[in-house]
């Protein structure tokens, strides 16, 4: 069978619109990922709109991440 090649590295992401985080444990054969996503506020100014689309840039980037197997 295949085995994880190694455990993905944890992230977290903030900004003034929201807060991201995943992280990933090892438990016998098993990956366990955890994710949260908190939104800190329903509306944002147009200011930080740039700030929450980088934001939102690496949050879709590491909830697609590939995880590698061996």
């Amino acid at each position: 069978g295949k085995v994880l090649a190694e455990v993905p590295k944890n992230a977290k992401y903030s900004c003034s619109v929201a807060d991201y985080s995943i992280s990933y444990v090892k438990q016998g054969n098993k990956l366990i990922a955890t994710r949260e996503f908190k939104i800190k506020k329903e509306y944002m100014e147009v200011s930080e709109y740039n700030e929450f689309k980088e934001f939102f840039n690496k949050v879709m980037e590491a909830d697609t991440k590939q995880i590698a197997l061996k």
